[in-house]
């Protein structure tokens, strides 16, 4: 994974869910589309400044039902190996939500 150059610390975040209701979890994926890449269909990576991180961790539970629904959301540490195959091939992290 391509480290992204910045003088602020940054989080390499993965967010995974599972969301039963298909308006929840488009709105969901609409909003993580914001800070991220989508991976797999229920799977978005990004590249996070701590305030972006925080933001995506307090505005989550505005999207799922703690009944039906699981979110979950890792901060990869520095020592992390992605070994990515298929498509999307590469993503660009420069991109990313860095403020």
């Amino acid at each position: 994974m391509p480290m992204v150059k910045s003088d602020k610390a940054v989080y390499h975040v993965l967010v995974i869910y599972d969301i039963v209701n298909d308006k929840r979890r488009t709105r969901y994926a609409d909003f993580l589309s914001g800070f991220g890449y989508r991976v797999q269909k229920s799977c978005f990576e990004a590249v996070l400044s701590k305030k972006l991180y925080k933001s995506i961790i307090r505005k989550t539970p505005e999207y799922f039902d703690k009944e039906e629904d699981s979110i979950r959301i890792y901060i990869l540490s520095d020592n992390s190996h992605i070994a990515a195959f298929g498509t999307p091939e590469e993503l660009i992290y420069e991109k990313a939500g860095i403020l």
